[in-house]
């Protein structure tokens, strides 16, 4: 007779209870969840030639991915999306200034906040003293942050959950809905809720 702890698991055929999706299988989510190999995302002033600037041509939104690059600097978006420096001041960098910006629509307020604590410190310590401010600019504008997190999510609960329901791990793929009034607001007390 085999003892307990030495009887082989029922896994099923070919073991199929104990699968995992294989990495490889979605290469674009394994490269978002891992830092560059060589690029940081930092600015020195002495870097003309760009080696730790993010890559421009890749998938959209992730040169603004903060776990691929960790220590990500303002000073890169600021030049290209802004043109704080034009090379060449004309008529036409004053007029197409003002198309960039974000007068008038959502991320008003953030700009706002930004611009003014920029022009405070300045350019060169501005990168710096600004970042926090000019990050919720950028996430307000791109929202990269927040695709990478609903990506992730939606990679979580559709194919890593879906599996280990089909494997048997788990009751139900999804979390399942709060329940009919179940939130109360806190200042609220319940017989104020119901007419009895």
């Amino acid at each position: 007779m085999v003892a307990e702890k030495d009887a082989p698991a029922n896994n099923g055929p070919f073991g199929w209870k104990e699968w995992k999706l294989p990495k490889e299988m979605f290469p674009l989510i394994e490269r978002e969840r891992t830092p560059h190999p060589y690029k940081d995302g930092r600015f020195e002033n002495d870097d003309w030639f760009t080696k730790l600037e993010p890559d421009r041509f890749d998938v959209p939104s992730a040169s603004l991915n903060p776990v691929r690059y960790p220590n990500l600097s303002p000073a890169w978006t600021m030049y290209r999306q802004y043109g704080v420096a034009p090379k060449f001041k004309t008529y036409f960098t004053n007029i197409g200034g003002q198309m960039k910006n974000t007068a008038g629509r959502h991320c008003e307020n953030f700009e706002l906040q930004a611009m003014e604590c920029l022009e405070y410190y300045g350019l060169k310590q501005g990168i710096d003293a600004c970042k926090d401010w000019y990050d919720d600019l950028i996430e307000c504008k791109y929202k990269a942050k927040q695709n990478l997190r609903a990506k992730h999510m939606f990679h979580k609960r559709n194919y890593d959950n879906r599996l280990e329901y089909y494997q048997g791990k788990r009751d139900h793929i999804h979390e399942p809905p709060p329940k009919f009034h179940a939130f109360l607001a806190p200042h609220l007390k319940p017989e104020h809720y119901f007419n009895k």
